[in-house]
């Protein structure tokens, strides 16, 4: 982001408008006097597109992010300028007069300074020559994706790579405004947008693992169909990738399996297991090579899970983009 906050002068009565080197002043019309606040100016970029539609599923769709996000941040926003600025209605929002005042004010500078970064992004394009930028989800393993930067590395070593790790939103959110090069999601339809595109997909199969001593100690027979109840299990926390495939493969199978330690770090379900406390839940692509991993043998195939690298159209033109669609 360009501007990290914005100095606002707010009122306790009436709106009085001034604008003093770009910017906003509210009066406090009783007093007369100025009160100042430093405000993420995030809140107020959100706060004019929620007005400009005065519906908050329109303003996810271009803001990509989730609507209880949206309905917090205007609720912080409203408590920090101690004002109500929308009024809820069947269908969408509508802005009380306080809400307009607001928006008239913000309009022009969170316009300018949306032009302001696209003009900025275009420098930064035309500048990192020999350079990329990826970001991806906090659960994608990072062997399996050390794996893919090493294949381009080799091949074009020319070229730096910048990693970045971060929720699936974030990513959206930082293609969107040219932040970044390159995404790597899990679910594509959270990208409605005609600007972005898939360049690559990657399947990734489900897996039940474990230790040698595990195995062993159980005979070099686990039959995780009908003697559920016999193992511990170690299974990622509830929101990571590998859990969706799972859930369903319960369900589809009438399993009922319950962990006995959950977590959504890798490195940590990687060392329960090693240590011998039980079955885990993964990826064969990310145990691929660990000689001290054993895959259990499946009576029935696990299901896929398929992740998404993903540009904005515009990235198409900048050569290094096009030099990793080659190694995809």
């Amino acid at each position: 982001m360009l501007f990290e906050n914005l100095i606002v002068f707010i009122r306790k009565s009436d709106f009085t408008k001034e604008i003093v080197n770009h910017r906003i002043r509210l009066r406090k019309q009783d007093e007369g006097k100025w009160m100042q606040v430093n405000i993420d100016l995030e809140l107020y970029r959100i706060f004019y597109v929620v007005a400009k539609y005065e519906n908050i599923s329109k303003a996810t769709q271009e803001l990509y992010i989730s609507q209880p996000a949206v309905t917090q941040r205007i609720s912080n926003l409203e408590k920090q300028l101690k004002s109500k600025l929308f009024e809820r209605k069947p269908g969408g929002m509508k802005l009380t007069k306080e809400g307009r005042k607001l928006y008239d004010y913000v309009k022009d500078s969170v316009e300018c300074m949306n032009c302001v970064e696209n003009k900025f992004e275009q420098y930064l394009l035309e500048s990192k020559k020999g350079y990329i930028k990826i970001k991806v989800s906090s659960w994608v393993e990072v062997s399996f994706l050390s794996r893919k930067i090493v294949a381009f590395s080799k091949k074009y070593p020319e070229i730096g790579v910048n990693l970045e790790i971060g929720t699936e939103e974030e990513a959206i959110y930082e293609l969107k405004n040219g932040n970044v090069d390159i995404i790597l999601i899990k679910d594509d339809n959270k990208v409605k947008n005609k600007k972005f595109e898939v360049i690559a997909t990657q399947d990734l199969n489900l897996c039940f693992y474990t230790s040698q001593k595990y195995w062993d100690r159980h005979s070099k027979q686990i039959d995780i169909f009908s003697k559920t109840e016999n193992y511990n299990f170690i299974l990622p926390h509830k929101n990571m990738l590998e859990k969706f495939g799972f859930c369903k493969f319960c369900e589809i199978n009438h399993l009922n399996i319950q962990p006995k330690y959950e977590t959504e770090r890798l490195d940590i379900q990687n060392y329960l297991v090693l240590r011998g406390l039980g079955i885990a839940l993964g990826f064969r692509e990310y145990i691929e090579g660990k000689k001290t991993l054993l895959e259990i043998p499946m009576a029935k195939e696990m299901p896929n899970c398929r992740l998404n690298w993903m540009i904005a159209n515009k990235e198409r033109k900048k050569e290094e983009v096009k030099k990793f669609m080659e190694v995809m």
